[in-house]
């Protein structure tokens, strides 16, 4: 079996979500953002991620169309997936995890 590239992955993920939090940079930062609040922002834009992705799926809509879109909205899941994921890092080096 040949060798994962996961650099190429997490690069692709990284790339996107930079992009966004540079497009975003005048919006509240996330050094303060309770888990719960990330928790439910990463729904929503779960739901909003799975809306552009049916727009791929409607009659006479070219499924090359637009991945931009479709790759900024996964960029915003990835981006509220990694808050919490640094709100869990911070909990765990104060060791309340």
């Amino acid at each position: 079996m040949p060798e994962r590239d996961y650099m190429m992955l997490v690069i692709a993920g990284l790339n996107a979500k930079k992009e966004k939090l540079y497009a975003n940079d005048h919006k509240r930062g996330f050094e303060d953002i309770p888990l719960h609040y990330s928790f439910h922002r990463l729904i929503e834009e779960v739901e909003e991620l799975k809306a552009e992705f049916m727009k791929r799926s409607e009659v006479g809509l070219d499924p090359r169309s637009n991945y931009s879109d479709l790759r900024r909205e996964a960029a915003d899941v990835g981006i509220f997936a990694d808050m919490i994921i640094l709100e869990c890092d911070r909990k765990l080096e104060r060791g309340r995890g």
